[in-house]
């Protein structure tokens, strides 16, 4: 999907942007938000990674240290329940069969009871998530959709971690947050009118990619401000980035909450998306897929951040392609069913994007009103001169 889909984003990008940018020093080990060449770097690396198949070389820095404390007791999920909530991770991504629940893999959401309930959307940050309900298994699924489109990929590329107090240290990325924020106001508002109606229904929150980071920030949130006492929450996710620094993981760790971190073999986002090398950690509890075709999986190492045993044991083997399957979940079915549908979303409308990232690597440039050729010609000038 996005291998295709990006092509002409990443080809572009990468034509445009130089690999140092006027009298800016060079980005160092710390990633700075007012230098140019760090977003320049930022945008070569995740969009390089995402516009080609090929394995990484070398492998990435991990967080493979103990635990700071020890996990909070919790009872697994099974087999079946880490690969079902997958189903709703994986529709987000097809828009037109959506709101019916008809997706390649829809089957299995509708013929277990559950049915859609709300879909929620922010048009300035092209985000997405949506609520399905099962008044049998008094359930609401809350599913928050990945990377798709230009705004996604470009908040992505945030890597500064912003705090969400002035006390705990809990530090979180801010690509990652300003996305679950853009949906935040929507979903808790529909949250809340279902808990009105069904007080005993518990939540399950679920994503992939960017998506999965989304729902940790949201169950995070949940918890962290106490929303809905009483009310059961679990958190399901599929290909997850890393999300936040040590204290953020610790505080994950501590919930006594069902928290299932699903990572398909050599799946390269959650290793590169959020660097361990700048401070980034990933929450337990890691659920490896270690063989694609037969789904088998295996919970990791519970007294680690990362399972050197798991998915981190792969190194130069991580590539796109498996971020793109989870168990029977192909994420390019959407396509299939769907082209012109899902060609909407992801299209990038290069006289919104383009000039965006420009301003941001050369401010002094003035291209306030200038159309995309005579853009383009303005920086090629610039850079010349």
């Amino acid at each position: 999907m996005k291998l295709l889909l990006l092509t002409p984003l990443v080809a572009i990008c990468l034509a445009i942007l130089p690999s140092t940018t006027l009298a800016y020093p060079p980005c160092g080990v710390i990633y700075d938000s007012s230098n140019p060449n760090c977003l320049v770097q930022q945008l070569n690396k995740f969009l390089g990674i995402l516009g080609s198949n090929a394995p990484l070389d070398g492998t990435p820095t991990t967080n493979m240290g103990p635990l700071s404390a020890p996990l909070v007791s919790q009872v697994p999920a099974d087999s079946y329940t880490n690969h079902f909530y997958m189903y709703f991770a994986g529709a987000a991504y097809c828009q037109n069969t959506l709101t019916n629940l008809s997706c390649p893999w829809c089957g299995n959401i509708t013929t277990n009871g559950y049915t859609f309930n709300a879909l929620i959307q922010n048009s300035s940050y092209d985000t997405r998530a949506f609520i399905a309900i099962n008044t049998v298994k008094k359930e609401i699924v809350i599913s928050f959709r990945g990377s798709i489109n230009a705004p996604n990929i470009l908040l992505n590329t945030n890597l500064v971690k912003v705090k969400v107090d002035d006390t705990s240290g809990i530090r979180v990325h801010a690509g990652f947050k300003t996305q679950m924020d853009s949906l935040y106001p929507q979903v808790l508002g529909n949250l809340s009118a279902l808990l009105g109606n069904y007080s005993d229904f518990s939540v399950v929150i679920t994503g992939h990619s960017l998506g999965g980071a989304e729902a940790a920030l949201f169950a995070f949130r949940l918890n962290y401000e106490n929303t809905f006492p009483g009310t059961t929450l679990s958190l399901f996710t599929y290909g997850s980035p890393r999300v936040g620094n040590v204290v953020w993981a610790d505080y994950m760790n501590g919930l006594n909450m069902v928290i299932t971190r699903t990572v398909a073999y050599a799946d390269v986002i959650p290793h590169i998306s959020a660097p361990a090398g700048i401070g980034y950690y990933h929450h337990q509890t890691e659920y490896w897929i270690y063989n694609i075709a037969s789904y088998a999986a295996r919970y990791c190492n519970l007294t680690l951040y990362e399972d050197p045993a798991c998915s981190d044991s792969l190194g130069p083997l991580y590539n796109v392609l498996d971020h793109l399957i989870y168990f029977d979940v192909n994420i390019v079915s959407c396509i299939e069913q769907d082209p012109l549908s899902f060609a909407t979303q992801a299209v990038l409308d290069l006289n919104e994007f383009l000039p965006a990232i420009i301003f941001k690597l050369f401010p002094q440039l003035d291209i306030t009103g200038l159309p995309l050729d005579l853009l383009l010609r303005e920086l090629q000038l610039f850079l010349a001169g």
